[in-house]
């Protein structure tokens, strides 16, 4: 999660996003448990392209649609600003993807290991998001974390979406720790 810092600048904070398979019918399908909620226009993104995507691939593997729970945790963030998070922009679609498949597959997720990135489409593009520099200072600070997955700058679409200065600046903090994470 990206927020603001004391002078307004971009801070990370890393969050953990759990689905759980829900043993009651929910409309939509999907439920919201704690403090954090999308907005609406994630919400679309996640209706719309998320779970698709992963209802194809269960249903390939002749397993059918559930019903979520999903909860964002992050003691820190919510007890900082005194208030429920609401997440915005598409960020945390990748992850959200990936607990949502760990949980429809029953397959688990390595926990040292986080992401950002958009889902682009229904074949499952990840595509380019902002923030990335503050996402992996975050995950530098966060003990535990070895690995941060996110959108290849070279083959997708963030050369048409990042300014040049982002993108100088994104590669840059990348080669600075590569070794570290």
């Amino acid at each position: 999660i990206i927020t603001s810092g004391p002078t307004g600048e971009p801070v990370g904070i890393v969050s953990e996003i759990i689905a759980q398979i829900s043993p009651e019918s929910i409309p939509d399908r999907i439920t919201f448990r704690g403090p954090a909620q999308f907005d609406s226009r994630s919400l679309n993104q996640l209706h719309s392209i998320i779970l698709p995507i992963v209802d194809q691939i269960s249903g390939h593997l002749n397993i059918p649609p559930k019903n979520y729970e999903i909860s964002i945790t992050n003691i820190g963030a919510a007890a900082a600003t005194d208030r429920g998070l609401k997440i915005s922009g598409f960020s945390a679609e990748l992850p959200l993807l990936m607990a949502l498949l760990s949980t429809s597959l029953s397959i688990d997720i390595r926990q040292d290991i986080i992401g950002t990135g958009h889902i682009a489409s229904i074949d499952g593009e990840i595509g380019p998001v902002k923030g990335i520099q503050a996402k992996i200072e975050a995950s530098l600070e966060t003990p535990g974390v070895t690995g941060f997955v996110f959108p290849d700058l070279e083959r997708d679409r963030s050369l048409r979406v990042l300014t040049p200065i982002e993108y100088e600046s994104i590669k840059e903090c990348l080669f600075q720790h590569k070794s570290a994470i």
